[in-house]
């Protein structure tokens, strides 16, 4: 007896073999901080379902782990975000994947990577009040993985203020865009620091003041309140030398309070001899000889506030006198103290 038997079979009965190609892809380099893509990429050649597929990835700096679903004849990638912390030493590692389902092992695989040095500078800027300034506290920190070296840079600020700035230690200055900052070379090891202090201070401008007008008071309460002043006039030149010339000396009360007992104390060289007119108003009072030359005396008396004196007298040289002639400073005793004049030097060519 012969017939024709129609068989369904469902799709759902049929038993296929699990097959899932997987492809594992790492970069050869990982970085500390940033995300690095580790990726794995799966293919059921079946045309049915593969769910409840496990991934791991396992290494000695990270550990990873997701579960996926597989449709018929499907592709998956799964990306992994490994971040290593920032202070993750460089160093050669490896990272093992492991693909299951259930109990079965579909795939495995043991990559190699390096993590890579890396540095990265950041700054912190603090400031404090000082007297008359301010105080600026700039701290750099090297938070990568490596012993890195460094040119930084930290705001300078005008040209007047740099004139009262100082940096410790020591920074250049360098001009960027026409901005002012401070620059140092630094090399810092993982996680270490350096500080910069910037001390801005406009005190000296302030002790400058004080200075001066504690010198000002101290000028015009110390000043002589006689001024003397003395000059060659009328000098005559014969055979290359000095020969003749008239003497005057001119003195002035600058105070407001009257001065008493002002006497001159003039010294003249043995070289000279003093000729005293008779048209001259003030006359020496006395006079004598000393072991350098002779000396005259005019004895003044009382000068009243802003009262000026005159005292002239000529001399003439016994021998004529090449090259120069010099008479010392006139002496001025008032009121038990002493002042003196400039000194007169007359040269001839």
């Amino acid at each position: 007896l012969r017939g024709i038997i129609n068989i369904d079979v469902k799709k759902e009965l049929i038993v296929y073999p699990l097959k899932v190609n997987v492809d594992f892809l790492l970069p050869d380099e990982i970085m500390p901080v940033r995300a690095n893509s580790v990726k794995v990429r799966l293919q059921n050649t079946n045309p049915l379902n593969a769910s409840g597929i496990t991934i791991s990835l396992k290494s000695s700096l990270f550990e990873k782990q997701a579960t996926v679903d597989l449709g018929p004849n499907a592709e998956k990638i799964v990306d992994f975000a490994v971040i290593l912390d920032w202070n993750t030493a460089p160093q050669e590692d490896s990272a093992t994947f492991l693909v299951m389902r259930g109990n079965d092992t579909i795939a495995k695989a043991t990559k190699s990577y390096s993590v890579v040095p890396y540095g990265k500078f950041h700054s912190e800027t603090s400031a404090e009040k000082i007297f008359l300034g301010e105080k600026r506290t700039v701290v750099f920190t090297n938070s990568g993985n490596s012993e890195q070296t460094e040119s930084v840079l930290f705001e300078a600020g005008g040209a007047f203020k740099r004139l009262f700035s100082s940096t410790s230690p020591a920074a250049k200055v360098k001009i960027i865009n026409e901005e002012a900052y401070y620059t140092s070379e630094i090399t810092l090891a993982p996680n270490e620091s350096k500080e910069f202090t910037v001390k801005t201070s406009y005190a000296p401008i302030l002790y400058v003041i004080i200075i001066l007008l504690v010198a000002g008071i101290l000028y015009f309460a110390f000043r002589s309140p006689l001024i003397i002043a003395k000059e060659a006039k009328e000098v005559d030149v014969e055979e290359g030398g000095v020969a003749k010339l008239s003497v005057l000396i001119k003195l002035k009360n600058r105070s407001k309070n009257a001065l008493k007992s002002v006497k001159v104390v003039e010294k003249i060289p043995s070289i000279a001899k003093v000729q005293i007119r008779e048209s001259e108003t003030l006359k020496p009072a006395k006079h004598y000889m000393y072991r350098e030359g002779m000396v005259m005396e005019y004895h003044i008396g009382k000068m009243d506030p802003g009262e000026v004196r005159f005292i002239s007298y000529h001399i003439k040289t016994k021998l004529t006198v090449v090259g120069g002639l010099r008479i010392k400073p006139s002496i001025v005793q008032y009121d038990g103290k002493k002042t003196y004049s400039n000194a007169v030097e007359v040269y001839t060519p």
